[in-house]
């Protein structure tokens, strides 16, 4: 016998079941959503502290190298470039530079005070994953260089170049007596450094301020 009771009765389990199933995919969706925007967020998360610290380090090569350029650019403005580690036809020429050329570039270069005496130089090198310089002074008697103290990194011991060189120019001595009628030498002296770190490259050059007029050995 038909009931309107149990038709109705019925028609509210049919509908309180379609409503639960309804309701568990939309519990699937919003967790799906929610992992979606918990993998993404955590991932810029992660990129964003990567970047971070590629960042921090990047500022501490950028000073390394900042310093290196302005610890050279003031040595070689106030002084002068000494030619017997540039030079290999001067008659002074120093032995142990003789070494210092790969190629066209040099890996060492000399400064000297000309304002001291006796004559004290400082010399640069691109060693050890960094730049380095080392002092010395003039041996008048011997005619030779005294090292006063051993090789000092200018960088930090975290920063390690992947190269560096030097490129003096002109080559021979302009305040040379020999030289002084060679108009294709008779420049202001200048050095160009190059300093490689990674895939950036970074280059400047500065010009000697020392306008002599015979050579340094001659002071």
């Amino acid at each position: 016998m038909f009931s309107v009771k149990t038709f109705i009765s019925t028609l509210k389990q049919k509908s309180r079941a379609q409503h639960e199933g309804f309701t568990l995919i939309e519990l699937i969706i919003a967790l799906s959503v929610f992992m979606l925007f918990l993998t993404l967020s955590t991932g810029a998360y992660i990129n964003l502290v990567r970047a971070n610290r590629e960042a921090g380090e990047n500022q501490k090569i950028y000073r390394d190298i900042r310093r290196v350029f302005d610890t050279l650019a003031e040595d070689i403005r106030s002084k002068a470039i000494d030619f017997t580690c540039v030079d290999q036809n001067s008659p002074y020429i120093d032995a142990s530079c003789l070494t210092n050329f790969e190629g066209e570039h040099q890996t060492v270069i000399a400064l000297i005070d000309t304002k001291t005496s006796p004559l004290e130089r400082t010399l640069y090198r691109f060693a050890n994953g960094g730049v380095e310089s080392i002092q010395q002074t003039l041996d008048l008697n011997g005619f030779g260089w005294t090292t006063l103290s051993g090789w000092h990194s200018l960088t930090a011991d975290t920063t390690v170049f992947d190269g560096g060189y030097f490129e003096v120019f002109p080559l021979n001595d302009p305040y040379a007596q020999e030289n002084v009628q060679d108009d294709e030498i008779q420049w202001q002296p200048s050095v160009g450094i190059t300093l490689k770190y990674k895939r950036y490259t970074f280059k400047t050059t500065y010009s000697s301020r020392f306008y002599g007029t015979t050579a340094l050995y001659s002071l």
